[in-house]
């Protein structure tokens, strides 16, 4: 009984471990551009082995060295800025202006006459 509960506390232990470890990738990865939909499958490529100190606590450092191995191999992982930030999805000159505006178009659909 004693050694089952030593186990689970072992397990409950990584699992804290790999939470933190997990907030601390997704903090860093935003640091460095990262997508925010891609830092869960970033946070699965990132090479965990010396992700903590010897005393237990996290080592930020190796973390983020880890993080930029990953995205050296992935560079699809970081955003990418659009030029000028504005891109146009639909038709342009929507105005009034030269008489094609939507009301003249649904005037012309449906064959009503203009006064």
């Amino acid at each position: 009984r004693i050694q089952t509960m030593q186990q689970e506390n072992a397990q409950l232990k990584a699992q804290i471990l790999n939470s933190q470890i997990d907030a601390k990738v997704a903090e860093l990865a935003g640091t460095l551009g990262v997508q925010a939909e891609k830092v869960p499958f970033l946070s699965k490529l990132v090479d965990r082995a010396n992700a903590t100190k010897e005393d237990g606590t996290l080592n930020d450092d190796n973390i983020k060295t880890a993080i930029e191995t990953v995205l050296k191999a992935f560079p699809d992982f970081k955003s990418t800025t659009q030029a000028g930030g504005f891109q146009q999805i639909g038709g342009g000159n929507q105005g009034t202006a030269g008489g094609n505006g939507v009301d003249d178009q649904l005037d012309n659909i449906f064959g009503v006459k203009k006064k």
